[in-house]
């Protein structure tokens, strides 16, 4: 049986089409992470924000554990 001209083979896994996506997303972060110092060097609170966060890592909550009710 014949199939469509430049349609043959298996389709691509759903692994297959993750790792792809992930490699593309991969070699776009430096473009990604300019943005987001430009923007935060011009006062962009939130892009400020994020940085910090991925940089720093989030603060931790502390919870008090020896509270009486």
């Amino acid at each position: 049986m014949a199939g469509k001209k430049g349609r043959s083979g298996r389709k691509k896994s759903i692994r297959t089409l993750m790792a792809e996506a992930i490699d593309g997303v991969d070699q776009r972060l430096p473009e990604v992470f300019q943005v987001l110092i430009d923007k935060a060097l011009t006062g962009d609170k939130e892009c400020a924000i994020c940085l910090v966060d991925r940089i720093l890592g989030r603060p931790r909550l502390s919870i008090d554990a020896n509270t009486k009710s």
